[in-house]
């Protein structure tokens, strides 16, 4: 890759949408990653969603759609107008990562209210930490 393709990849805004509306939304701007859990509402309906400097498309009701150039625009808009703010995006991604984990180990909490099994300690004190943790906001 040269240096100016290189320079204009990064530069190009980029934005993944997927098709779980809980999953969340990655963005690229200016090199820095920005993860968010709001899908953004466009003027177009659609279930996913990439954007990058090649790939400009949108998936409804299972078909994949080339963006028209208003829609571009659009999303271009869109990243252009985003503010990045880091502290939010790290607090954001550690709560996910949090809540992924109590997600992962809420079957020792199911199996103790049905099979009447302790949950081990360390999940216990580890599930704990995680709930306090989490930034709710």
């Amino acid at each position: 890759m040269s240096d100016e393709a290189a320079r204009q990849s990064n530069d190009t805004p980029m934005m993944i949408v997927p098709m779980d509306p809980r999953a969340n939304v990655s963005i690229m701007r200016g090199g820095r990653h920005i993860s968010g859990p709001t899908r953004p509402i466009f003027s177009f309906a659609y279930d996913a969603m990439q954007f990058s400097m090649n790939v400009r498309s949108y998936m409804r009701d299972g078909v994949s759609r080339e963006m028209t150039p208003e829609e571009v625009a659009e999303v271009s808009g869109f990243l252009e107008g985003l503010s990045v703010d880091e502290a939010r995006s790290r607090r954001y991604a550690e709560s996910k990562r949090l809540i992924d984990y109590l997600a992962s180990t809420d079957w020792y909490v199911i199996r103790q209210l049905e099979a009447g099994k302790p949950v081990p300690e360390d999940i216990t004190q580890a599930r704990a930490r995680a709930r306090e943790a989490i930034d709710w906001s």
